[in-house]
């Protein structure tokens, strides 16, 4: 059985690394492993986001979706 952690243990993970200083320190060792691929992060932020089904963009189409 998997355990799912409810919104106020996610908070509480959230906080703790901000309650012990450490948001500078894991950005730093963030971008350290981001530069050996080539890559950086300047500047960055934390986002809830939900994953829906939607259609195709018919944008290109200039057709309407049926549904």
């Amino acid at each position: 059985m998997t355990w799912l952690p409810d919104k106020s243990a996610i908070l509480r993970f959230r906080h703790l690394p901000e309650a012990h200083a450490l948001s500078a320190s894991m950005l730093e060792t963030i971008n350290r492993i981001l530069q050996d691929k080539g890559l950086t992060l300047k500047v960055g932020s934390a986002v809830d986001a939900t994953l829906i089904a939607a259609p195709n963009s018919t944008k290109r189409s200039g057709t309407r979706d049926p549904r």
